[in-house]
């Protein structure tokens, strides 16, 4: 158990260098799991420190925070993708609205001053008269439903009206026959 470095060097086991037992150790393409090769060796050779249960706590944190990192890149990288989009669908609605600003500065380039007048007349005459119809257009279903109203209030047909005139002219018969005029 206390032995030197080069002891330890010197027993690495089957012909593995260093090499093999850092393998992986690089911020580029971590491999966590070759850790745990050193704490195999440790328990092999029997090393009595509390180094390997350190490693595997370290391993263990390192490989959880490896994966949080890789999903925050993910979304970071659809992030940015969206941000490009964005960047890009904002670029067109600048050029769009410069086109509809250069179209209207040509439109009024060749409308002199009376032809506008009279489109600007023209229109504001639609709308009014557009206006004025949808009033006209309410107030006649309000007159339509008053005078449905009173049509089944008090609607009289023909024959209800022959029918009673044909008793009131029977009961003006009989007074008159009552009174000898018949």
């Amino acid at each position: 158990a206390g032995g030197s470095r080069a002891e330890y060097n010197s027993a690495i086991p089957g012909g593995e260098g260093k090499s093999y037992y850092t393998e992986g150790f690089t911020t580029g393409d971590p491999k966590f799991a070759n850790a745990l090769r050193i704490v195999q060796l440790a328990r092999q050779l029997r090393i009595e420190s509390d180094a390997p249960a350190k490693i595997e706590r370290i391993q263990a944190e390192g490989a959880a925070a490896w994966r949080q990192a890789q999903a925050i890149d993910a979304r970071l990288a659809r992030h940015r993708t969206l941000d490009d989009e964005k960047k890009a669908c904002t670029q067109q609605l600048r050029a769009i609205e410069q086109k509809m600003e250069e179209l209207a500065a040509a439109a009024r380039a060749r409308i002199d001053r009376d032809e506008a007048r009279r489109v600007i007349v023209a229109r504001m005459q639609r709308l009014l008269v557009e206006t004025y119809r949808g009033y006209l257009r309410a107030d006649q279903r309000a007159c339509v439903a008053a005078i449905e109203n009173l049509w089944s209030k008090y609607a009289v047909t023909t024959a209800q009206i022959e029918t009673q005139r044909d008793v009131e002219a029977g009961t003006l018969k009989g007074y008159l026959a009552g009174l000898g005029y018949a």
